[in-house]
């Protein structure tokens, strides 16, 4: 009995020292993976194996290296992942190319298993040949409509090719980084030769320009890579330069949708179909007289475009067979305004409405302008666009201040649906001379036709603009914080234009002025100079 319980003691005491128990306390592990050994070696020379190996000093974890490795230039084709315990094997699908520097940035693809510390700026450079390539290029990206640096852009190096009559941005770059949280972007390890550096905020990361929502940035002139060059910098922006085109056109009861690829700045129909124009790319043509029947009609459409540019669009219209027992939903007629409640106002006071669909009946009996309770301001009430679905309030006297409210009574509007409206009520705040100040001053460079704009920084709007050789000036600002912005406007259109990387056009350059202005009321700023 005593042997079998000193047997059972033994084997008590052999099974808890087999046990593995994590030490507890102490300071959280926070060095990351040490690279101990790589195949190749880092700046190797003549290695073409399919194979990269990487050994490291502890367990890691390898389950982002998909998405965080970005080799320069880009492999042709994918590669397999084999990892055990400390070590990393990448099974290359196609061999290396020729005479070619290789770097392969792992990011924070790598980190070690237990607390997921990520090996920072780890790089493996090679060569398929005896030559390593060791030019270096560097810059900076912005966004031109705020000189704002922006992370996170794409920056590719496309080597010039004459045999290849495929636009740069169709196809993907032979190099590419992407820029830091300041904006600067760095090219190690580049081979000699003529490219064509361009940015691109690549939001779906194929590495290639979607115009249609991608921005894009790039010089107009080639470089020619033979030293280490800095100060490359780009600015990004919109610049979809491609024509308006029809995606889609659908025949329903009461309306005919066209929708266009590409927003609408100005539209007009020949002859004339009520109509109106959602989110700038959708057309509504509306049929709830039963006007047309079944009936085809066949319209001209003239569209123009962010950039002035105009389009004609020939286009049939039908509508399919209205079922006249089907009874039609009545909804609120819905009022946006371009004032908000307790806004401040300056005179001439101008209230713009808009509405979803084509206004058919105005009661202007229910809009009332009153100071009080009992007085009314007269005022002026057109619609401003053919469709009829926006309109502008203009009050007659243009002396009046203190508190205005607007009051809009049920049913004031009706649109062609047979939607009315609810109650809308507005007071706003009108503002008197000695309320308000100005900004006036010149421009450094009389060189040429600019755009001055100011914008409002509280409320996030441009909030005048001036057409200028030199001079500008800004009255009856309301107080609040305002920057200035100076676009030059090279072809004289009154628009800032983007460039063209079809045809290699520059961009319109834009200098904003970075002082913020802060306006108080019955205050001149005069004399600026920008």
């Amino acid at each position: 009995m005593k042997k079998n319980i000193l047997y059972l003691a033994f084997s008590i005491l052999l099974y808890s020292c087999a046990q593995f128990v994590p030490p507890t306390g102490g300071d959280r592990d926070k060095t990351p993976p040490k690279l101990l050994k790589s195949i190749p070696e880092q700046k190797q020379r003549n290695y073409q194996s399919r194979e990269i190996y990487l050994e490291f000093d502890e367990l890691i974890d390898v389950g982002s290296i998909q998405q965080e490795l970005i080799v320069v230039p880009s492999l042709e084709g994918s590669f397999t992942i084999k990892n055990k315990i400390n070590t990393l094997k990448l099974i290359l699908e196609n061999k290396l190319k020729d005479s070619t520097t290789y770097t392969f940035n792992f990011r924070e693809g790598i980190k070690d298993l237990n607390e997921r510390n990520p090996s920072k700026n780890l790089k493996l450079v090679f060569s398929t040949n005896q030559n390593l390539d060791t030019l270096g290029l560097t810059g900076n990206v912005k966004n031109i409509y705020t000189a704002e640096p922006i992370k996170d852009v794409l920056v590719g190096l496309y080597k010039i090719n004459k045999k290849d009559s495929l636009a740069y941005y169709k196809r993907k770059p032979d190099y590419f980084v992407s820029s830091d949280s300041a904006g600067n972007y760095n090219f190690e390890n580049i081979k000699s030769d003529t490219y064509k550096i361009i940015a691109i905020d690549d939001k779906n990361t194929n590495l290639v320009w979607d115009k249609k929502t991608e921005s894009i940035g790039f010089l107009t002139d080639s470089i020619y890579l033979n030293k280490n060059s800095s100060g490359n910098n780009l600015n990004i922006y919109k610049a979809d330069n491609s024509p308006i085109k029809i995606k889609r056109a659908i025949a329903r009861e009461t309306n005919f949708s066209i929708v266009f690829d590409k927003p609408i700045k100005e539209l007009t129909i020949d002859p004339y179909i009520e109509h109106t124009l959602r989110n700038q790319t959708e057309l509504l043509l509306f049929n709830y007289n039963s006007k047309y029947n079944t009936d085809t009609t066949v319209v001209n459409i003239y569209t123009k475009d962010s950039l002035n540019r105009d389009s004609t669009f020939k286009q049939k219209i039908y509508f399919q067979k209205l079922n006249t027992t089907k009874k039609q939903k009545q909804e609120v007629l819905s009022i946006k305004a371009n004032y908000k409640q307790n806004e401040e106002l300056v005179n001439p006071i101008r209230y713009t409405f808009d509405f979803e669909y084509p206004i058919d009946i105005i009661d202007t009996t229910k809009i009332k302008l009153r100071k009080d309770t009992l007085s009314s301001e007269n005022y002026t009430l057109k619609a401003i666009n053919q469709s009829k679905t926006k309109f502008e309030l203009v009050v007659n006297n243009s002396t009046l201040k203190g508190k205005i409210n607007l009051i809009i009574e049920p049913a004031a509007f009706t649109n062609i649906k047979k939607d009315t409206n609810n109650t809308f009520f507005l007071t706003n705040q009108i503002l008197e001379k000695s309320d308000l100040g100005l900004i006036e001053g010149s421009l450094k460079d009389t060189s040429g036709i600019k755009i001055v704009e100011l914008y409002n920084v509280d409320k996030a709007r441009i909030e005048k603009s001036a057409i200028t050789k030199d001079k500008f000036i800004f009255n009856d600002l309301i107080q609040g914080n305002y920057q200035l912005k100076v676009i030059y406007d090279k072809n004289n259109n009154g628009i800032w234009d983007p460039g063209n990387i079809d045809i290699n056009t520059k961009h319109e350059d834009i200098h904003i002025h970075k002082t913020i202005f802060r306006i108080k009321s019955n205050f001149e700023l005069r004399d600026i100079r920008i």
